[in-house]
């Protein structure tokens, strides 16, 4: 319509693009999480990307050169601007992290102008709770984990990788050695000293409202029991002390899972999409 506002791409550097828009990113927080997560230090070549309206930043965009782009929930009408700046300029996207409707109309957009295809790699569904829970009574105890669990628990995290074909894998003995050190790491213990699950708790950044349970795992052999529910219940009521709304994430496709953290009283707020480019 002729009265549509003007839209434009402004770039940033990525120290810039994140001291200027975090608080507008912490105001929406799930729909903007990955983008709160970028570090100002990386060595990475980054592509910071805003979209305005006329003057009104309307959406935001991250590409890490030679590995994904990751989008703030992108109003419809700017999707093919976006596509057409990152085509114009050559600007290879092997991979798409973004909100499920802007991320599938960004991989039409890119695959008419250039011909590039996606698929889906993984749907992340994102939970949210904000009130305590009475926790199942199972058997065994939540303790946080110490330095003496760090072999079992990086084989732990290690298989969960394996098990769940982690679309970007993460160090798991580095991750485990920070969390214990930083008391974030926590296990479930039965009677004879096993560990057989385990979770992270992140409490963000002072002006978050969300804290995040992470990392879940339980190993086969107990699952089905309510451990790992019994483990974030726990966890969730230690964070709602300090925050006002528990955060976590799972995999669309892990069935239970969603059906645990529903039980519990998660509701599903965001859902995400993982694409990645195919092989030409």
């Amino acid at each position: 319509m002729a009265d549509d506002p003007k839209l434009l791409i402004e770039t940033s550097a990525p120290d810039a693009f994140i001291r200027a828009y975090r608080k507008v990113w912490l105001a929406e927080e799930l729909e903007h999480r990955p983008l709160l997560r970028l570090s100002a230090n990386s060595m990475a070549t980054r592509h910071c990307l805003t979209v305005y309206a006329e003057t009104k930043p309307i959406g935001f965009a991250c590409l890490t050169q030679d590995d994904q782009i990751i989008l703030s929930p992108l109003p419809k009408k700017a999707i093919p601007l976006l596509a057409e700046h990152l085509v114009q300029r050559g600007l290879h996207v092997p991979g798409i992290f973004a909100p499920q409707h802007a991320g599938l109309a960004l991989a039409d957009a890119l695959g008419g102008l250039s011909g590039v295809r996606y698929r889906l790699a993984k749907r992340i569904l994102h939970w949210e709770m904000a009130s305590p829970v009475d926790p199942l009574e199972v058997e065994g105890r939540l303790r946080c984990a110490t330095r003496g669990d760090r072999d079992a628990l990086v084989e732990m995290y290690f298989a969960m990788q394996a098990e769940m074909n982690t679309q970007r894998p993460f160090d798991a003995d580095a991750m485990v050695g920070t969390a214990i050190a930083s008391k974030t790491l926590f296990v479930w213990e039965v009677r004879n000293g096993e560990i057989v699950c385990a979770g992270k708790v992140d409490l963000g950044d002072a002006g978050s409202k969300y804290g995040e349970v992470g990392n879940i795992y339980s190993v086969p052999a107990f699952r089905g029991r309510g451990i790992a529910s019994a483990l974030v219940g726990c966890l969730a009521n230690e964070i709602l002390k300090q925050k006002s709304v528990v955060f976590l994430s799972s995999d669309a496709a892990d069935a239970p899972s969603s059906k645990l953290y529903k039980k519990i009283g998660f509701n599903v707020e965001v859902e995400m999409v993982n694409l990645r480019q195919l092989e030409s």
